[in-house]
This record gives C-alpha cells, sequence and structure tokens, in this order.
C-alpha cells in the first residue's frame, strides 16, 4: 500500500535536501569502481553520512518504513566505503612519511614494507566495495528513493519556505546536537581519553552535517560555526588516525615477524624492518600530542568568544520574531524555545 506524504514546507524542504545528497552519492559510483583515484571513495563516503544523517531528521514527515529501508541500506555503503577509505588516508600518511625519511636508508625498509602490506589489503577490499555497490544498485534502493520524494520536490518553486515548522526543526535539531557536543566537555580535556576524543570527532560531525542542511535558512550567518566545527572534526579525525596507528603497529609488527619465519625459517630479514616502523609509530605518537593540544586551544577559544552560544542564538532568532515567516492558520503553531544554559567554559 502506498503512503502518501503531505506536502509540507518542512517535507519539501527535507525531500530536496535528502535528493541532492543521493545524487551526490550515485554519481560518485563509477569512480569508485574504477579506483583510479582515491577522490572518488572519499566523496561518496561524505554523500553517504550526509544522507544518513538527514534522513532520520526528516522521517517524521515521510514513510516511516520506506526512510528505515533507505538507512538500512545506506549504512551497508558506508561501512564498506568506510574500511577502504581508511586504508587510503593509511597509504597517503605512509607515503608521505617515506618522502622525510629517503635520506635515511635503514628506515625505509620498514616503511616500504608497510605501504606494501596495506597496499595488499586496499586490493582485497575493493571487492567488497564493489560488491557492496552491486547490492546498492540490484536494490534499486536510489529509484525507491527518487519515486517517493520527486514528486514533494517537484513542488519546490526555488525559494526557501519561511515557514515556523522548518524553523523550529532546525532549532530543536542544532540545538539537540549542540547539546551532543558538550556531553564529554571535561573529559576530552584528557589526552588518554581516547575513546572519548573519537567520540567527540563523531559529535562534531554530526553538527556539521546538520548545520550545513539548514544553513540556507540563515544565509551565510552559520558559516563561521561551520568552518569552526569542521576545523574541530579534522583536528579529532588526525588524532584519531594517530591513535590507530598506535594500537595498529605491535600488531603489525608481530605479524610481520611470524611471516618471515614462516617464509625464512628464521627472523633475522625481519630486523632490518624494526626502525623504520619503530620511527613511524614514534612519529605518529609525536603528531598526536601536538595536534591534541592544538585542539584544546582552539576549543577553549571558540568557548572564551561564546561561539556556541551565538549560534544557539542565531537559530533561536527567526522563532522568537514573529516577522520572519508566515505561519499559515492551519499549522501548528510550535513551542517557544527555552533559554539555553551557555557551555561550561
Amino acid at each position: 500500500m502506498k503512503e502518501s506524504i503531505t506536502p509540507t514546507p518542512v517535507a519539501i524542504f527535507g525531500a530536496n535536501l535528502i535528493l541532492r545528497h543521493l545524487d551526490g552519492l550515485v554519481i560518485e559510483i563509477p569512480g569508485v569502481k574504477a579506483a583510479e583515484d582515491i577522490e572518488f571513495i572519499h566523496r561518496m563516503r561524505v554523500a553517504s553520512r550526509r544522507l544518513r544523517n538527514a534522513i532520520p531528521i526528516f522521517n517524521q514527515v515521510l514513510p516511516t518504513r520506506k526512510t528505515e529501508t533507505w538507512g538500512k541500506e545506506i549504512r551497508k555503503i558506508t561501512r564498506a566505503l568506510g574500511a577502504a577509505r581508511d586504508v587510503d588516508v593509511q597509504l597517503e600518511s605512509l607515503k608521505k612519511f617515506l618522502t622525510t625519511v629517503r635520506s635515511a636508508s635503514h628506515l625505509v625498509p620498514g616503511v616500504r614494507r608497510l605501504i606494501l602490506r596495506f597496499e595488499q589489503q586496499r586490493t582485497s577490499l575493493q571487492m567488497d566495495v564493489i560488491n557492496a555497490l552491486d547490492h546498492f544498485e540490484t536494490s534499486r534502493i536510489a529509484d525507491n528513493i527518487h519515486t517517493t520524494l520527486d514528486p514533494l520536490a517537484a513542488q519546490y518553486d526555488g525559494t526557501l519556505p519561511a515557514h515556523a515548522d522548518l524553523y523550529s526543526l532546525s532549532h530543536r535539531t542544532i540545538h539537540d546536537r549542540l547539546n551532543e557536543f558538550f556531553l564529554r566537555e571535561e573529559a576530552i580535556r584528557e589526552v588518554q581519553n581516547i575513546s572519548e576524543l573519537h567520540a567527540q570527532r563523531i559529535a562534531a560531525k554530526h553538527l556539521r552535517y546538520t548545520m550545513e542542511l539548514f544553513a540556507p535558512l540563515y544565509s551565510n550567518e552559520l558559516r563561521p560555526y561551520l568552518n569552526t566545527c569542521r576545523k574541530f572534526q579534522d583536528q579529532l579525525g588526525a588524532i584519531h588516525d594517530c591513535d590507530v596507528w598506535i594500537v595498529l603497529l605491535p600488531e603489525f609488527q608481530f605479524q610481520e615477524k611470524q611471516r618471515t619465519v614462516e617464509y625464512y625459517g628464521k627472523s633475522d630479514p625481519y630486523n632490518l624492518l624494526i626502525p623504520g616502523i619503530l620511527e613511524f609509530k614514534s612519529s605518529r605518537s609525536s603528531m598526536r600530542n601536538t595536534l591534541f593540544f592544538e585542539f584544546i586551544n582552539d576549543w577553549d577559544a571558540a568557548i572564551s568568544k561564546g561561539l556556541w552560544q551565538q549560534l544557539r542564538s542565531q537559530v533561536s532568532t527567526p522563532l522568537l520574531s514573529p516577522t520572519t515567516f508566515h505561519r499559515p492558520e492551519e499549522s501548528i503553531s510550535p513551542s517557544p524555545p527555552t533559554p539555553e544554559t551557555p557551555p561550561p567554559a
């Protein structure tokens, strides 16, 4: 039985956003399959994440069973792309590091071996990516989303609907994301709190993607918050990459030594690899400390400027100004926004 969708301003706005991110995902499929440039998989992974972020925000005005199915299928794509993209990033780090140690001949063998093993891993992951994309295409999820949302999108006249319900949704969703962003305010100040810093990276990503969804409602007024959020996401992502290396390298050493013994019958050839591997591990530890303290300094600077309280005020203002939008008589008045407590300094 076909579920009907009431063409409210929120539904029309959401349909256009979801279709835009869906098309951004689909257009990258040929390039991801060809695997000739790592930017294809990066762009497709980002599009899948933005799509997964957008769908739940508008699920109250879209068919629930369909949006749940869409979310599950998109999640499969994100996971397959994520594993391959992570290795792409690791290979980039290794190749960049190799250029800095070429003159130190005793370090080169270990770094080259790391590159070799990760290139082999990336090749094996490509089949998982292709299988996931083939499943996505045969499932016809993209067609289903278009069939469902195209009639709504067709009603968009090119102007943003200055509607109370849309501003209310934006206000509520961005405030919720901000609250999540500050859940770990104290924990992220401890350099050893690896899991909390990783969770903060995810919270920064969700806040950024949500602000991007609703940014057109506020002209360019969200740009300073988006730029800061993007910077935090990059910093926390780089810290997480270092954390992954620090955990991964000892296991890599163990496995590579085992391979050497199995192939040569002794571990002596493995000893040539040790200096380069240890030097790379040391560089990741040093980089992590630098990145962490840069992040904390930038975090404190944003707090001292009142940046996030300004964002709360920015998204609350339209709802506090009755002249901002036209409220049709039949629409339900949203609850007035409650005063927000500023994030702890």
